[in-house]
């Protein structure tokens, strides 16, 4: 705790002190696009005195989404928005970061306040979940997911590069990759939830490459200093 106040430093980034506001969800975004709620959400975090506020959860592409009310930077209109949380984080002390995502089988969900469960199968909000195979999540979540093919597995790992840049643009300092929770990379690395017998599952090698290789993508292009 006596150092909990003092500077930290990673990288060429510096944080005023060791207090950083986690991701979030705030389930208020419109077709993936920011708004009032999370200019004002955010800046008042930052104002609250912490080193380091990351967006919530923001998905790399549409079907990437937790819910249709999750943020996303799949496409370049996104980051005007972001740009302006960046500037209410920045102006107010803190250093902006971002978490980016996909949910995986576990996406095309209702708000939790609305059941945090699968939206039925037919219902025009939702969508499609796509995962490492073709195995529902669970009993609240019971959608199966279409299995990845070659295709849809390097599709995603450039959507997780080009939101990175996108984030990049709208001036976040600091990325976070969301492999957690039971979302798509754990999908992968699971030997729960990833029954392939392709280059991406099997032993642990396999299945960790989907993780190991969206990684290197993202660092490839993400500057050096920052974190």
């Amino acid at each position: 705790m006596n150092t909990l106040f003092s500077n930290f430093s990673l990288k060429g980034i510096r944080l005023r002190n060791r207090i950083a506001v986690p991701p979030m969800c705030q389930y208020s975004a419109v077709n993936g696009y920011i708004n009032d709620w999370h200019l004002t959400h955010y800046s008042n975090l930052a104002r609250g005195g912490a080193g380091l506020v990351i967006v919530e959860a923001t998905g790399v592409s549409p079907e990437g989404r937790i819910t249709p009310a999750c943020t996303g930077l799949w496409e370049d209109d996104q980051i005007e928005g972001m740009s302006k949380v960046v500037k209410g984080i920045q102006s107010a002390g803190a250093v902006a970061g971002i978490q980016i995502g996909h949910a995986g089988r576990k996406a095309s969900a209702n708000k939790p306040w609305e059941g945090d469960n699968h939206i039925p199968e037919g219902n025009h909000i939702g969508w499609q979940p796509i995962a490492a195979s073709p195995l529902a999540y669970g009993e609240h979540l019971p959608r199966v997911p279409t299995a990845m093919t070659k295709m849809d597995i390097d599709r995603v790992k450039q959507n997780f590069v080009d939101a990175a840049r996108r984030a990049l643009a709208a001036g976040f300092e600091w990325l976070e990759l969301h492999f957690a929770h039971c979302y798509l990379a754990q999908n992968f690395y699971s030997p729960f939830s990833n029954l392939r017998d392709d280059d991406y599952g099997g032993d642990l090698a396999g299945r960790s490459r989907f993780m190991l290789e969206t990684l290197a993508a993202v660092k490839a292009i993400w500057p050096e200093h920052l974190p």
